[in-house]
């Protein structure tokens, strides 16, 4: 798909504006109906993909624009339909090209509506993804982080990145289940019922029953007899986990209640007092029921409880054919209380189990996204031999990869044609800006499925690197909430013509406080007046920063000047001739230390 063509904006700081967003067609329109003319231009990038930048100054609409194709792209139509009390007055629409390359119109003007409904046409899929690497949809939550993503998109498309380098091949996922401290719990924050201090004794007797304790191996001879625990046993591990979480969120749930029901939780302070592994989730669904019957609080946990079966089952099975690849264990952090960190982990390779990886995320996305227990889960990656371990990159490095990554995520998983990209380099170094177009062109023109879609990027940008990747037919420039028409051609130009032009910057391209002390420089060097001894030095020392060598070149001749103003034409000779004399000297002295 690609945007065409926006009409009667009117959003934030931007109002009653049209936009082009091709220079393919031109639209002239009327009361009753609109005409097309088209004037084919070439296309620097890829057939099927077309990249086009927003620029301007802060406040000159640029996020507003992006965030009203964004909304409006989300607006349902439906044939019939005269107005939609979510567009503005009923005058917006947005014109776009399907991947059969007919215009399509998506609004409530005209008598044309969302063709997004009629099943002979493709809907309008966008995604917008935001500076700080979130994605704004219209779902109730996102996913828990980017890693998340990352991994579902390497489970589909194992190499994808190494069209952006070699090194970013991650072959395996270390999965990580860290257990909540049951020592650190605190049943004292609700002192008026014994149901959590029971609870809480009973989980430690079952710790204790079924872990192994292991002897502590240390040079430190005060932790020599320090004892940690593992049950070696993954089903085991994961319902320990479990019932700890779900010590942690019962109390907080009861607490967070304005009227607690004192005597409900004194009748049931013997609940889990006969609690095993085996009838744990039983005794949590009955007392389930217990609270709903008691109108306390909804709490229903059976489908969190089902989800959590499944995984213990899909653990086991692995555990019985991989038992290497898992680890059972505990971290002693060596401070002043001796902390133990509790953590099982399971390592899966990308490619060979790809099938129980998407059967592992499925059971996270369906089930237990709002679930704390999910809280305890974690994920790295490591690349072919170890060598590269994604938590241990660079911050740009993970950045960089984060935003392909999205952009990937959302053509993969959300059926996305147009990418909006909030000043996607605004996290970015130099460096990884000037790479970032040319590696999303790698990424989507050399993969056999990305190659085949038609696919429009459209991103807010600050950056002159960005902008030189791009020519002046796929750039809409912004200035005060209108699009505008700089002279100047973009692709490939220089940084600092784009910074004065593209990017609107008429009062030059040098910090504030360097230009208020060159400034200051210039005026003194300027009076007519003679200065003293000490306001030349002050001159002569800003200049000896200044890093522009032909503005620095320009104050030292007006320094100079100024400092031999009242000078006779004989005495400058002379000066001259002397000085002269001393550089002669120096690179004979240099001449002959060389021979």
């Amino acid at each position: 798909m690609e945007l065409v063509y926006l009409k009667n904006i009117s959003s934030n700081n931007l109002t009653n504006i049209d936009f082009y967003l091709s220079n393919d067609y031109k639209f002239t329109f009327d009361d009753t109906k609109f005409k097309c003319e088209l004037s084919k231009n070439y296309n620097l990038f890829d057939g099927n993909l077309k990249i086009t930048a927003i620029v301007g100054e802060n406040g000159s609409g640029k996020s507003s624009l992006l965030n009203h194709i964004y909304k409006f792209s989300q607006m349902n139509y439906y044939d019939g339909e005269e107005s939609n009390e979510n567009t503005h007055s009923g005058v917006d629409f947005l014109i776009y090209k399907n991947k059969d390359g007919e215009l399509n119109i998506k609004g409530d003007i005209y008598g044309l509506y969302d063709y997004s409904f009629n099943y002979n046409n493709e809907a309008l899929n966008c995604s917008l993804i935001d500076f700080d690497n979130s994605i704004k949809n219209n779902y109730p939550y996102d996913e828990k982080n980017n890693i998340y993503k990352l991994i579902k998109v390497l489970s589909r498309k194992n190499n994808i990145l190494k069209y952006f380098n070699e090194k970013f091949i991650f072959k395996k996922i270390q999965l990580k289940l860290n257990r909540d401290k049951i020592e650190y719990f605190d049943e004292n924050r609700y002192p008026n019922s014994k149901l959590f201090s029971n609870l809480k004794n009973r989980i430690i007797y079952l710790i204790k029953k079924n872990v192994e304790s292991i002897k502590y191996e240390s040079t430190f001879d005060r932790l020599n007899t320090k004892l940690m625990f593992s049950t070696k046993n993954i089903e085991l591990e994961i319902k320990i986990s479990y019932l700890i979480k779900y010590l942690y969120d019962l109390q907080e749930r009861f607490i967070s209640q304005e009227n607690i029901n004192e005597d409900f939780l004194n009748k049931q302070e013997g609940h889990f007092n006969n609690l095993i592994f085996e009838n744990m989730f039983d005794l949590i669904k009955d007392f389930d029921n217990k609270i709903n019957s008691s109108n306390i609080f909804y709490s229903n946990l059976e489908k969190e409880i089902i989800a959590i079966e499944k995984l213990i089952s899909i653990f086991k099975q692995q555990f019985i054919d991989y038992p290497k690849n898992f680890t059972m264990k505990s971290h002693l952090f060596i401070d002043k209380n001796n902390i133990i960190d509790y953590e099982t982990s399971c390592i899966l390779h990308i490619e060979e189990d790809s099938k129980i990886i998407k059967e592992i995320f499925d059971i996270f996305e369906e089930s237990l996204k709002f679930s704390p227990f999910y809280e305890l889960f974690s994920f790295e990656l490591y690349s072919y031999n170890n060598n590269v371990i994604f938590s241990e990159l660079s911050s740009g490095e993970q950045n960089l990869i984060n935003k392909y990554i999205l952009i990937l995520h959302e053509i993969f998983f959300n059926n996305s044609d147009i990418i909006l990209l909030d000043e996607p380099d605004i996290l970015l170094h130099p460096n990884w800006a000037k790479k970032f177009i040319k590696k999303i062109i790698d990424i989507i023109t050399n993969d056999s499925i990305l190659k085949e879609k038609k696919l429009h990027i459209i991103m807010s940008t600050h950056s002159p690197f960005l902008l030189s990747d791009i020519p002046k037919e796929n750039v809409i420039f912004l200035k005060d909430g209108k699009q505008v028409y700089p002279d100047i051609n973009t692709f490939g130009a220089n940084i600092h013509t784009l910074l004065s032009h593209g990017f609107f910057m008429e009062d030059g391209l040098m910090g504030e406080f360097a230009k208020s002390k060159i400034n200051e420089v210039i005026e003194i060097l300027k009076d007519k007046r003679k200065k003293s001894k000490k306001n030349l030095e002050y001159c002569e020392n800003i200049i000896s920063l200044i890093g522009e060598p032909i503005l620095k070149s320009t104050l030292e001749n007006m320094l100079e000047e100024k400092k031999y103003q009242n000078e006779s034409k004989l005495e400058k000779l002379k000066r001259k001739q002397k000085e002269l004399n001393k550089e002669i000297k120096k690179l004979e002295s240099k001449s002959n230390e060389e021979n």
